[in-house]
This record gives C-alpha cells, sequence and structure tokens, in this order.
C-alpha cells in the first residue's frame, strides 16, 4: 500500500512540475523562477535532508538502516552529515566548475562548522516530521 502512495505522490509531483510552466508559457510569461544563490548552507541543509529522505524511503536501505541500533544509527548519520560538509569543502578548495562555496583557508574550516550544522538542523527536521513506511516500523520492532 505504501508503494502505492509513494508513486501516487511521485506522479503528482512530476505533473505539478510540468503544468506550471505551460501555464506559464500559455499565459504568455516566463516560466524562470528567482531561486536564492546557492550558498554553502543552503547547499549542505538540502543535501542533508536528501540524506534523511534516501534512509527513510529507499526499499532495502531504509529497512536496512532502521534495524540498526540508536547509537549505530546516529553515529552512521554523524558520519555521512560530516562527510556532506566535508565534500562542500573539498568543492571549494579544487573549484569544480567554477563553484566556488567556502574559501579554502582556515576561516573556511569555521564555514564548514557552521555548514555541518545546517546539514544536522535539516536532517533531522525531515527525519521528524517523515512519516514512517511499514517496513521501517517492521525493522524497527524486529530489532527491539
Amino acid at each position: 500500500m505504501s508503494r502505492n502512495r509513494f508513486i501516487v505522490v511521485l506522479m503528482l509531483v512530476a505533473l505539478t512540475a510540468l503544468l506550471i510552466p505551460a501555464t506559464a508559457w500559455a499565459a504568455g510569461r516566463s516560466a524562470q523562477i528567482e531561486l536564492p544563490p546557492l550558498s554553502p548552507e543552503l547547499l549542505a541543509g538540502l543535501a542533508g535532508a536528501v540524506l534523511s529522505l534516501a534512509l527513510s524511503y529507499i526499499p532495502g536501505l531504509n529497512s536496512r538502516y532502521a534495524a540498526l541500533g540508536e547509537d549505530v544509527k546516529k553515529f552512521v548519520m554523524l558520519l555521512l552529515l560530516a562527510a556532506v560538509s566535508f565534500a562542500v569543502f573539498g568543492l571549494s578548495c579544487a573549484p569544480l566548475l567554477g563553484l566556488v562555496f567556502v574559501e579554502c583557508s582556515s576561516g573556511g574550516v569555521v564555514q564548514i562548522v557552521i555548514v555541518f550544522i545546517s546539514s544536522l538542523i535539516a536532517n533531522q527536521a525531515v527525519h521528524r516530521v517523515s512519516p514512517q513506511v511499514a517496513a521501517v516500523r517492521a525493522a524497527k520492532a524486529a530489532h527491539r
């Protein structure tokens, strides 16, 4: 049942993504939306949110992650979020496609701590509000 819900939600998002530009074009307006600048905090927050959703909803991965002990899950998430933060710093030290997010210096390391905190906040916020799928509930019940 939850897989059907996921497919329906995915189809609604795809339909919405197609209808908004088509409606704007038909109305004679530009379909361009002003997006905020891609800051390191925004990038890390998005990565933290996507990581939480991936570990909650990707079949197989979600049940294996849910079967881990609470301390192990916290440590795994901490390592993954730290990896995201250091990846942002690494991309700044070796700019790829001209993207420089933070300066590659000791001041940049301080900013990476802020980026890490941003990814942690986004990750936990998404984790708290996203409902658990049946496979995750079953894996948690079996682990207890």
